[in-house]
């Protein structure tokens, strides 16, 4: 099977870097609606240049429509994506469930890709994804390439091959959102992971990289055959906030190993590291247990070290070149400059080579002798910047016969004009018509093999010859630019389920905590806690919070799952609720799964959610710590995976910048970050009633008895008010 090679495009010159260095697909976004709202990205006007750009290349555009989307945004989004299908766009990846359930019905012929925020996991995932029409999974990054290889799913299969990794479970991050105000579910993730934390254990600080939510970037370049030999179609490059000649290298590094992967790219590899590179790792896709970085930006690469330093002049002992407009850092100082001023015995330089001795200017007030790394490596840029448009192999027939029109012929494609005559003078020869063929300027295209039936003494003006040569390879264009037909459906809300309102539910964690309330007036109490479960089950209404991908055979029990393989796998044997893993940002969320409770967002706002349309099958979470990150990796050990130290089993805490300080929980197989405080909704209450909303939950974490009846109480008071 054809493997696709897809390359990502943050700007025009990056898209044109990924097609000609061998991308069979890009995937880009508009100015609005994409996961990456930060990169250059393209307004109408370049995305339909774009679009026709790439297909002249044939080349496939899959555009991302991947944030979550307000009821108030439907609108808007639906024009947009009619404006994409007019452009005659490939395929959209989509996150937001309400979103697909829309395209499904309205757009059913428009190819969709499950977005890797939508938890991908398993064949379960897949089975979520087949329902509401899509085509192709793009596997979450915690997949492992043996897992992917046990599928069964028809549907096309996507992963990630290279670039930036993120610590939590793709979808599952509420990090940037909660304490930032900028939800990487709308674009804007402000990258808490790459932030410095303290880890504390029982209030002890312990000696950590403070970058331990940072994790090093996927290379899969050493390991690219058990790729090629998987059941993975697409191989997909992470990168739309990097630079074109970052895309374009990495593009071409990919490209020769699929078109033979024993080739040796260690020297395109050295070169990347000059580009970009946080050090790098296979993952989890390769199942590697070491991948944090040491530093969250671009590391960089060593060239040298300070031997003396004054307040004027820095002397460098280079183990590397050094070229003028160089961008260095020095490693344990952090300060960092561009080489504008470059000196060997005195005098003014260009090129610092290896072995040398050379001096720069002081500006950056730097102390101490130090480590010297390259940043930014100007001479690769210029060299990276520069590349060769690909020209489209084409084959033509041309029959030049006597009393006849010149024809032209390119596969079932035929032009033919004017009528050749018995030249007296002057005889078209197959070399002079070969010569005026040949000048396709600045079309995409070159001829391989022109054969030429040609009549002795026979002539035709050239004017006629270029007029054909024109026409026909516009046909040709037109041919490559053919747009789908996407039909278009009537769509509107439906009548939601009859589910009756469950009043307060109260998340509990600890027996302490569940003792303090179970006599209360509660509807619904949820544990995570497997003995209160089994013990109260059939005594209150309750369900069981379960972790991510449980191996455990539920049958006929309340389950509280997060993401749509546990959804897909219990649905059928027992009654599940949706915790807030599943990302429900508008009503037509809560139309597909209008059998079953489902807990919103906790990014809403109460603006947003007076502007939805609330069904009984809403919860609202208004009180509680947050999990604002769910991960296989452990904070305690460093590993990626938990190797059953016992040390989670006391106090873990990190601390930032500011002295927050967030609670660190495990169930010996995921971890879990919690904010550092309680959201508290209690004062808005009439206003959630007033918007429709019947059903408030409070999540408990480390609260005791007291701490527990206060918020408890408080709550049953304001909600039956």
């Amino acid at each position: 099977m054809k493997k696709e090679l897809l390359s990502p495009a943050g700007s025009m010159e990056a898209l044109k870097q990924a097609i000609h260095n061998g991308a069979d697909a890009v995937y880009m976004a508009g100015s609005l609606y994409g996961a990456r709202s930060y990169a250059k990205n393209f307004n109408d006007e370049e995305m339909k240049y774009a679009i026709e750009y790439a297909h002249k290349y044939g080349v496939r555009i899959n555009v991302t429509v991947n944030t979550l989307i307000l009821d108030s945004e439907i609108k808007d989004v639906i024009k947009y994506i009619r404006f994409l299908i007019s452009c005659g766009v490939d395929a959209l990846i989509v996150q937001d469930i309400g979103l697909a359930y829309i395209l499904h019905n309205k757009f059913p012929d428009l190819e969709i890709h499950g977005s890797t925020q939508m938890h991908n996991l398993d064949d379960y995932s897949a089975s979520f994804l087949e329902e509401l029409g899509f085509s192709r999974i793009i596997m979450a990054r915690e997949v492992s390439l043996e897992d992917i290889n046990k599928m069964k799913t028809k549907l096309e299969v996507e992963t990630f091959i290279h670039g930036a990794l993120c610590m939590s479970y793709s979808g599952e991050c509420l990090f940037s959102s909660v304490v930032l105000n900028r939800s990487g579910n709308r674009g804007k993730c402000a990258q808490c992971c790459r932030m410095p934390y303290e880890l504390l254990i029982d209030s002890v600080k312990q000696k950590r990289n403070p970058y331990m939510l940072s994790l090093k970037d996927l290379n899969t370049t050493e390991k690219f055959e058990d790729l090629l030999k998987s059941r993975v179609y697409s191989y997909k490059i992470e990168g739309r906030m990097k630079s074109p000649e970052y895309v374009g290298l990495i593009t071409r590094i990919y490209r020769k190993l699929i078109d033979n992967p024993k080739c040796d790219v260690s020297e395109d590899v050295n070169k990347l590291n000059y580009l970009f590179n946080r050090g790098f790792t296979l993952g989890n896709l390769f199942n590697e247990n070491d991948c944090l970085s040491e530093t969250p930006n671009h590391q960089g690469v060593e060239i040298g070290k300070v031997i003396d330093v004054t307040n004027k002049i820095v002397t460098i002992k280079l183990s590397d070149e050094l070229n003028l407009t160089d961008g260095i850092k020095f490693k344990e100082s952090d300060l960092g400059l561009t080489v504008y001023n470059l000196y060997k015995n005195n005098e003014q330089v260009k090129l610092g080579k290896k072995g040398e001795i050379v001096t720069i200017p002081n500006t950056i007030k730097l102390k101490n002798k130090d480590v010297v790394v390259k940043t930014t490596d100007s001479k690769l840029l210029k060299e990276l910047a520069s590349y060769e448009e690909k020209k489209i192999p084409l084959n033509i027939d041309i029959f030049v016969k006597v009393g006849k029109p010149l024809k032209m012929v390119i596969d079932d494609i035929t032009v033919e004009d004017g009528i050749v005559q018995k030249s007296i003078n002057n005889p078209l020869t197959k070399e002079g018509i070969i010569e005026k063929i040949n000048k396709t300027g600045d079309t995409v295209y070159k001829f391989d093999n022109v054969n030429i039936d040609l009549d002795n003494d026979a002539f035709i003006p050239v004017s006629i010859i270029n007029k054909l040569r024109r026409e026909i390879l516009e046909k040709v264009d037109q041919k490559r630019l053919v747009k789908k037909e996407i039909k278009e459906n009537e769509f509107a809300h439906k009548k939601s389920g009859n589910l009756s309102k469950l009043g307060l539910i109260v998340n509990v964690k600890t027996k302490e905590q569940f003792e303090a309330i179970k006599d209360l007036e509660i509807g619904t109490i949820i544990t995570n806690n497997k003995d209160i479960y089994n013990d109260n089950k059939n005594k209150y209404n309750m369900y069981l919070e379960i972790g991510m991908q449980e191996e455990t055979e539920y049958r006929n029990e309340k389950l509280l799952v997060n993401n749509t393989s546990d959804y897909m796998k219990y649905k059928n044997n027992n009654e599940v609720m949706l915790d807030y893993g599943f990302n429900v940002y508008n009503s037509y969320t809560l139309e597909y799964f209008n059998q079953y409770y489902v807990t919103l967002s906790p990014e809403l706002t109460m603006m947003d959610i007076e502007k939805m349309n609330i069904t009984n099958n809403a919860i609202f979470v208004c009180y509680g710590k947050l999990r604002l990150m769910t991960m296989k990796h452990c904070l305690v050990t460093g590993k990626q995976h938990c190797n059953n130290c016992g040390l989670c089993d006391k106090k873990v805490e990190l601390k930032d910048t500011f002295g927050n300080i967030y609670p660190v929980k495990s169930d010996k197989k995921l971890n879990y970050i919690y904010n550092c405080k309680n959201k508290n909704y209690i004062d808005l209450i009439d206003k959630l009633k007033k918007a429709n909303v019947k059903n408030f939950r409070i999540d408990l974490l480390d609260e005791n008895k007291e701490e527990t009846l206060k918020v408890v109480k408080a709550f049953l008071l304001s909600i039956n008010n």
